[in-house]
């Protein structure tokens, strides 16, 4: 089974349209991602990466999507969290958040 390693720097996402870009880069979406609920059905899904290992590291988290607003700032990690938690993904998903 592969693994596939999301090495996020929070400075280098400040805003959703940067974030967005970076996770289809890194994890193939089959559809261009642009909004909260676009990303929430397809971090839930991941059949495409037929099983892989999928962990997501997200450091420098205080300038995580510093640019937006604190909710939609909560929204994105509740479901980055809630995609790890449910177990759901055909893929399964590892989060860690480190302030640094």
């Amino acid at each position: 089974m592969d693994s596939i390693t999301v090495m996020l720097d929070g400075a280098d996402v400040p805003n959703l349209r940067l974030f967005f870009k970076e996770m289809v880069k890194e994890l193939q979406f089959p559809r261009y991602t642009n909004n909260i609920q676009t990303f929430d059905e397809q971090i839930n899904d991941l059949s495409w990466l037929e099983g892989a290992k999928v962990r997501i590291s997200i450091s420098n988290a205080k300038e995580f999507l510093i640019e937006e607003e604190t909710q939609i700032r909560k929204t994105v990690l509740s479901i980055l969290l809630n995609a790890m938690e449910s177990g759901e993904a055909e893929s399964p998903i590892l989060v860690i958040v480190s302030k640094d």
